[in-house]
C-alpha cells in the first residue's frame, strides 16, 4: 500500500470517528458546560479501538507511532469538533516521553490505560492545595516583614511569636 493510500485510510478513518462519534454530541456539550464521562468513555473506547488513541506516542511504549504529518491532518479533523470532545480520544504530550523509571508507570502507563485523566485530576487539587500554603505562607512572610519594618518585632523570641499568631 502507497503512503498516499494509508495517509487516505487514515483520514477517513478519523473523519467518521470525529463525525459519527464527536459531532453528534456538539449540542448537549455547549448545553452543559461539559463531557459527561459516559460520552467521553465512549469516545475513549472507540478511539482506542480505531488505534488512534496516543497514536502520537512511539510503538515501543505503546502508543500508534504517527509523526507530526499524519499527527497534522489528524489535528485539522479534529479541530472541527470541540476541544472537550477531542481531548477524550487521547493524543497525550509527548512530555511523557522523558519519563524514567518509576516515572513511566506513574505517568506514562496511566495514560496509556487511559487512567491517567483521574490522576491528573488529583495531582491538580493536590497542586492547588500546595499553591494555596504556599499563598498563606507568603502572607505570613508579609505580615512579619511589616511588623519588623515598623519596629513591632525587636527580637527572635518576638519574630517567633508573630510567626505562630
Amino acid at each position: 500500500m502507497e503512503a498516499s493510500q494509508e495517509i487516505n485510510l487514515l483520514m477517513d478513518t478519523v473523519r467518521r470517528f470525529v463525525e459519527t462519534e464527536m459531532f453528534p454530541h456538539e449540542e448537549e456539550i455547549d448545553r452543559l458546560g461539559h463531557v459527561p464521562e459516559e460520552i467521553g468513555r465512549t469516545i475513549e473506547a472507540k478511539s482506542k479501538e480505531l488505534g488512534l488513541f496516543a497514536c502520537n506516542l512511539p510503538e515501543e511504549v505503546g502508543g500508534g507511532g504517527l509523526g507530526y504529518g499524519p499527527m497534522s491532518l489528524i489535528e485539522r479533523e479534529y479541530g472541527k469538533t470541540s476541544h472537550a470532545l477531542q481531548s477524550w480520544a487521547a493524543r497525550p504530550t509527548e512530555l511523557l516521553m522523558a519519563c524514567e523509571g518509576d516515572q513511566r508507570e506513574q505517568y506514562l502507563l496511566l495514560v496509556l490505560l487511559g487512567q491517567a485523566r483521574d490522576q491528573a485530576q488529583l495531582d491538580l487539587a493536590q497542586m492547588v492545595l500546595v499553591w494555596g500554603q504556599v499563598q498563606l505562607d507568603l502572607a505570613q512572610m508579609v505580615l512579619v516583614w511589616g511588623q519588623v519594618q515598623l519596629g513591632q518585632v525587636q527580637d527572635q523570641a518576638q519574630l517567633d511569636l508573630v510567626r505562630m499568631d
